[in-house]
């Protein structure tokens, strides 16, 4: 799928999606990773139900 692909069927702007595919925004927030879920048609736990996340360090600021 292509930026625009995905960016047509979410409903966000082709440079938000770039933006969080490309490491430019670095934390975006929930709503918009729901939105992308929604245009996908999956949930947030399909979403999050990745190994990917199990690596991830948790930050405590």
């Amino acid at each position: 799928m292509t930026v625009n692909g995905l960016a047509n069927i979410s409903g966000l702007s082709p440079s938000t999606v770039k933006s969080i595919i490309y490491g430019a925004s670095k934390n975006p927030g929930v709503a918009t990773v729901k939105i992308l879920c929604d245009g996908l048609g999956i949930t947030l736990v399909e979403f999050f139900d990745s190994p990917i996340f199990d690596e991830l360090e948790q930050e405590i600021e």
